[in-house]
């Protein structure tokens, strides 16, 4: 039998394609263009946002704002992890998972709770 090489892109339709639709419909979601906008978003909001706070000399009253914001962050991106898990196969096998569980952990430093 012929080999069949797949394109990047059709590596990730090749795999939905075997998957459950609930699977599916997560791995869609993963990929989707809102979402990687809204976790790009959250990761440099996790980066930078520690130094805008003392750069624009933000009160001591907002510390709390700060703090929510790094929670919802985290559980962005504990869920992102989440459903990575369930959905994308042999993603605990790789790399990406790794640095996804690496700094997901890391953002645990700047909560106090």
């Amino acid at each position: 039998g012929g080999r069949v090489v797949l394109a990047a892109g059709e590596i990730g339709k090749a795999l939905t394609k075997q998957q459950h639709p609930c699977a599916q419909f997560g791995f869609k979601f993963l990929e989707s263009a809102p979402v990687t906008i809204v976790m790009m978003l959250a990761t440099f909001w996790s980066l930078a946002a520690d130094d805008i706070r003392v750069a624009a000399e933000v009160g001591i009253e907002h510390d709390r704002n700060f703090m929510i914001t790094y929670s919802v962050c985290f559980f962005l991106f504990a869920i992102e992890v989440i459903i990575g898990v369930v959905v994308k196969p042999r993603y605990t096998r790789t790399a990406y998972f790794y640095f996804d569980v690496i700094a997901t952990l890391s953002l645990l430093t700047e909560l106090p709770w």
